[in-house]
């Protein structure tokens, strides 16, 4: 039953898309062949399959293209800039806590560094349940729930986000935790996603939410913060090291990220090509992106 609800909602996104129902089986086996294929080498693929199977909240793909947003604004050159990138990103962790996160990542980019790399490394992480922020998040919602750790109710969540996460305004607060509701309830195989006082969502969905709503608050300081530490840093390097990054940089050939105001915009065409279909305006997912979307809108003014 869980599956037969998740199909009604990719069914509508490919007819708001497409606009011609004998398309939407083919186009349907498609993108679960694909997914079965590629999820082994791509892990934005596995990502996407992971949601589909709830082991992700789909406010994950808000949170990694808020991580491209930032890292398609930030000058990379060499390696010696990932301390500080880190070190920023992650400003909950101390240096010896980033040396393990660096050798990690030296050892999957063969010693280059460039958005798409630390992109495709922090994807990695959050695929493998290792992303830091997301697993700082868990925590400090655990230590600060109450009766069960591993499930919050709205009310207990809102809580928790007021006293660690203060910045979450309420709206987008209940909208995220809707969504997490209405996949969970899809889970379980309940058809009605009417949220009542006594839903609990399971902390380890939550967590993403609060690191994206965590990431989204220091979102218009945390990109010069990185700059700067960045440009601080290189006045202690050689210059060749930095003269080799600028040329290895320049006969690269690695693909755009996708960016939070990428995927925007392509939301914004298939909502206005499928804005008369009656199952996307009774889905909460789809009308929670739009809300988020607008919250983004005033960030990148």
């Amino acid at each position: 039953k869980q599956w037969y609800q998740r199909r009604v909602a990719i069914t509508a996104g490919i007819l708001g898309l497409y606009q011609m129902p004998e398309l939407v089986e083919v186009v349907l086996i498609d993108i679960l062949d694909g997914i079965t294929r590629f999820a082994p080498t791509d892990h934005f693929v596995a990502l996407f399959g992971m949601c589909l199977g709830r082991s992700m909240d789909p406010v994950i793909f808000h949170y990694i293209y808020l991580v491209n947003d930032i890292l398609s604004r930030v000058d990379l050159v060499c390696t010696l800039d990932l301390r500080p990138v880190m070190l920023c990103l992650y400003s909950f962790l101390s240096d010896d806590d980033v040396d393990p996160l660096m050798l990690s990542y030296s050892s999957q980019s063969n010693n280059r560094l460039s958005p798409y790399l630390l992109s495709s490394y922090i994807l990695k992480s959050i695929v493998t349940n290792k992303e830091p922020r997301i697993l700082e998040c868990r925590t400090k919602l655990k230590q600060n729930s109450v009766g069960n750790p591993e499930y919050m109710s709205y009310k207990e969540f809102a809580v928790v986000m007021e006293t660690v996460f203060p910045l979450a305004t309420p709206q987008v607060l209940e909208s995220l935790f809707n969504c997490s509701l209405y996949n969970s309830r899809i889970e379980s195989g309940e058809s009605d996603a009417t949220k009542t006082p006594g839903d609990k969502v399971p902390t380890k969905f939550l967590a993403q939410v609060a690191a994206y709503l965590q990431l989204r608050s220091i979102y218009p300081l945390i990109v010069d913060e990185i700059n700067e530490k960045v440009a601080y840093g290189r006045t202690k390097m050689p210059p060749e090291i930095i003269k080799t990054g600028i040329e290895q940089r320049k006969q690269s050939k690695e693909p755009a990220l996708t960016t939070y105001s990428d995927a925007k915009a392509n939301l914004v065409k298939i909502k206005r090509a499928a804005r008369n279909l009656e199952l996307l305006q009774n889905n909460p997912c789809w009308r929670q992106e739009m809300d988020i979307s607008k919250e983004y809108l005033s960030l990148t003014r």
